[in-house]
């Protein structure tokens, strides 16, 4: 994934430009209102930006190549994975930065959602090869 367009509110859209490391938010005429870095999705601290470095590229996790976007609040998540965990952060829109994240307390989830700053997820049941159980996990 290069490049990402997403609905940020009912008048803007937010462009994740991956290839030139830019965050994008734009007016529903497609006007620039606002750029910020990003470096999130790096897996190395950039030389030229050490304030931005984030610590997560130290424990292991590597950057799990999404971005969700809370469609009741339109804040947008994306996702780090390490040995079958998942944890989810929230992009900063008007810094590119991420806040702190909630792991998912389940190892291998599926089919993450978020609504309403609540992670909606698939977890199999132990002991069971086709039973699937809902799990909600407030971020």
């Amino acid at each position: 994934m290069f490049y990402l367009v997403v609905k940020i509110s009912e008048n803007n859209i937010a462009f994740f430009n991956f290839a030139t490391d830019t965050l994008e938010l734009m007016n529903k005429n497609g006007k620039i209102i606002n750029a910020v870095p990003i470096i999130f999705h790096k897996e190395f601290k950039s030389k030229s930006d050490s304030t931005n470095y984030i610590k997560l590229f130290d424990l292991d996790w590597r950057w799990g190549s999404t971005i969700i976007i809370d469609e009741y609040s339109y804040d947008a998540y994306t996702l780090f994975l390490k040995n079958g965990l998942v944890r989810i952060q929230k992009v900063d829109l008007e810094t590119g930065k991420l806040e702190n994240g909630t792991i998912l307390p389940f190892a291998f989830p599926e089919r993450i959602k978020i609504y309403n700053k609540n992670a909606y997820f698939l977890i199999k049941i132990d002991g069971f090869n086709d039973k699937w159980k809902l799990v909600k996990c407030i971020l």
